[in-house]
């Protein structure tokens, strides 16, 4: 499900997709409330349409369900404890709860991820969890989404 973006997101994800081509890790900060999230939609459906392989990146039940309504259910997987009949690691869109990633981390196929996008990144970018993602998939762009940095 594909939302229609205001002006001001537009030009913000032109800003974004400027820097990624520049660095291998930007940080994405909008006010509360400024639709990060169908932002984050956008730039992913973008990605998908290329041909990559994303990984959304949560730390809390509320903001995968969120992602989950945002992004739609075509090809979107969630890596999440209780929900793995909603795991598929073929599809190039992962919503992923981090700390079932940790917990679960070395029995997981690859998930060949290209870019992660971590949500509420000013909560968990000081976590091994955090770490541990970004030192297996090393070659991933990645982008912090934030409000508060």
């Amino acid at each position: 499900m594909q939302l229609e973006l205001y002006k001001d997101q537009k030009d913000q994800l032109n800003k974004l997709w400027y820097r990624l081509q520049e660095h291998q890790k930007v940080l994405f900060q909008a006010q509360t409330g400024a639709g990060k999230t169908v932002m984050a939609s956008a730039l992913i459906a973008e990605l998908v349409a290329r041909g990559e392989r994303v990984a959304f990146v949560c730390d809390r039940q509320e903001l995968i369900n969120q992602s989950y309504a945002t992004f739609g259910k075509d090809n979107v997987s969630i890596l999440k404890a209780g929900r793995a009949k909603d795991f598929d690691a073929d599809k190039p869109i992962q919503i992923i709860m981090i700390q079932t990633f940790f917990a679960r981390k070395d029995k997981l196929p690859d998930m060949e991820l290209s870019y992660i996008l971590i949500d509420e990144v000013h909560n968990n970018w000081h976590t091994g969890r955090i770490n541990e993602l970004l030192r297996i998939y090393s070659d991933a762009k990645v982008v912090g989404l934030t409000a508060t940095p």
